[in-house]
């Protein structure tokens, strides 16, 4: 077997001394053929590092863009994960929001009821007087009222022998030329005021004086109000 296989040969430069190197420190040392001058080792030296340094460079950068890559989805993970319990905790923030707006809603739907039904009587009972007020000194100034309350009055007994009709002595005239044909039936009372009639059947009366309809419009009042 021919023994330059595993040998190289280095000379000196400016020198003719020559030096055979063999077996590993031959693989170390960098040439381009079988014989090599020191310039020659040095550069092959440096040519081997810096393809070295180029090789470990580039695998730095593709570990370094890994990791960015890397980061990056981690990072878009988490902002996404971030975003959704965001979302969650903001609709739940609202619902909780809306609840309570409901529950203050309800309640005060209760104290304005119990407030309205608390002023309802007080308010039925303050109308009521006013009315009173009111309409008595309208029947007083205007006659004809009392009389259209005579004709419903009649109104409301037809069909029923009527026996007499009371109203207020001061009303009485004008009551009679307003009912001609039941003139005969008008009776003047000091107990009747001006305003009404009480027109007496054979089977019954039916007090349609101003009192008697006040008094049913207080109750109907009271009762809207809830009052007993």
């Amino acid at each position: 077997m021919n023994s330059s296989v595993n040998r190289r040969i280095f000379r000196a430069e400016e020198s003719d001394d020559v030096y055979v190197i063999g077996g590993p420190l031959r693989l170390a040392l960098a040439a381009d053929g079988p014989m090599a001058t020191v310039t020659d080792l040095i550069a092959g030296a440096q040519r081997r590092g810096e393809a070295a340094v180029e090789t470990a460079r580039d695998e730095a950068e593709a570990i370094m863009a890994s990791a960015r890559t890397e980061a990056g989805s981690i990072h878009e993970a988490a902002r996404l994960a971030g975003y959704a319990a965001g979302i969650q905790q903001a609709e739940a923030n609202v619902a909780a929001c809306i609840d309570t707006m409901r529950t203050a809603a309800r309640d005060g739907l209760a104290i304005r009821d119990g407030v309205i039904d608390d002023a309802m009587p007080a308010m039925a009972r303050a109308i009521a007087m006013a009315a009173r007020r009111i309409v008595g000194a309208a029947y007083r100034d205007d006659p004809s009222l009392t009389n259209e309350a005579c004709i419903e009055a009649v109104r409301a007994a037809a069909g029923q022998q009527i026996l007499s009709i009371r109203v207020s002595p001061d009303a009485a005239d004008s009551v009679r030329a307003t009912l001609l044909d039941l003139a005969d039936y008008v009776r003047p009372e000091a107990g009747v005021d001006i305003g009404g009639c009480i027109i007496d059947l054979r089977h019954g009366s039916i007090d349609a004086t101003l009192d008697a309809r006040l008094d049913l419009m207080e109750l109907a009042l009271r009762a809207a109000g809830g009052a007993g």
